[in-house]
């Protein structure tokens, strides 16, 4: 059975085959450190407490109350410049 080329040599050194190639699995640690952070992540949440209050039901106000402001001085620009 004869080869079959899928790739000439300029195109070869620029594939995803020569990046597997030349990295191999041996790199894979990155991958396995990513994938046990998540992991531990994942079985840190059972053991995460956090406080729920409700005051009231469907009411949200802010912090601070709304506060009127009023100027000094009665009268409209006729221009605003920036």
């Amino acid at each position: 059975m004869s080869q079959i080329r899928l790739y000439d040599a300029e195109a070869a050194q620029d594939s995803l085959e020569s990046l597997f190639a030349a990295h191999g699995p041996q790199r894979s640690h990155i991958y396995w450190c990513i994938l046990l952070g998540v992991a531990a992540g994942l079985a840190a949440l059972p053991l995460v407490k956090v406080e729920v209050s409700v005051r009231a039901q469907g009411m949200v106000r802010p912090q601070t109350e709304r506060a009127e402001l009023k100027s000094a001085v009665a009268g409209t620009s006729p221009k605003c410049t920036r």
